[in-house]
């Protein structure tokens, strides 16, 4: 497999009417690409995927790898990507490629509320690796190849305080080195109604939510 991770994915989980969420996406996740063929795998930690891990009969949570359109029949929301400003090089898509491999089947982690505060004020807090949210493993994905911006005029971030819009086009700081991340393109939906389902999801009293 050739990891070539031109393409950060976003998603949003369908709500229920009794949820809320503070952000127009509530999943984050990385596209790779087999090597001999135009399939895409998803590289993400996740309660559920809404697909098969890579050679497994049976759905499970935490981090994994599954094919892009599996996940895209079976979603029960919004997909867009973001393409990457130009490409990784080798030894970036190599180590990407390892990584993935290394922290495969750890488990989803807790959003606890001292994370939540972490990610809504920008600070650095302790980050066991053990296990990961989903924006935590794309940080963390990211911060491997070098690519992940620390430092910010709140002070440094560190992986567990990243949000999955932090990596959408809702943040408009850079979190990445050197490269720029696109306009979202959508796989699943539209960007009109995804904005008409996202006005009526949090019309006030905002809570995080993921999948």
């Amino acid at each position: 497999m050739t990891a070539k991770a031109d393409i950060h994915l976003q998603l949003l989980r369908i709500l229920g009417k009794a949820e809320r969420i503070e952000s127009r996406w509530t999943q984050s996740a990385l596209l790779l690409r087999w090597s001999d063929t135009d399939r895409f795998v998803v590289f993400e930690s996740t309660l559920k995927a809404h697909a098969l891990p890579l050679g497994e009969t049976t759905e499970r949570s935490g981090v994994q790898r599954t094919w892009l359109d599996e996940k895209l029949e079976r979603y029960p929301g919004f997909v867009a990507v973001r393409r990457l400003s130009k490409r990784l090089t080798q030894a970036m898509e190599e180590r990407l490629l390892k990584y993935a491999e290394t922290v495969d089947r750890r488990a989803f982690g807790t959003l606890t509320p001292s994370v939540i505060r972490a990610m809504g004020e920008k600070r650095r807090i302790p980050f066991d690796a053990s296990s990961y949210l989903c924006s935590q493993l794309v940080a963390s994905a990211f911060d491997e190849i070098g690519l992940l911006v620390e430092t910010q005029a709140t002070g440094a971030y560190g992986v567990a305080s990243y949000s999955p819009t932090d990596f959408s086009s809702q943040r408009r700081n850079r979190v990445l080195l050197g490269y720029d991340l696109g306009v979202e393109i959508y796989l699943k939906g539209d960007e009109h109604e995804h904005m008409e389902f996202a006005r009526s999801a949090h019309p006030r009293g905002r809570r995080i939510r993921r999948s």
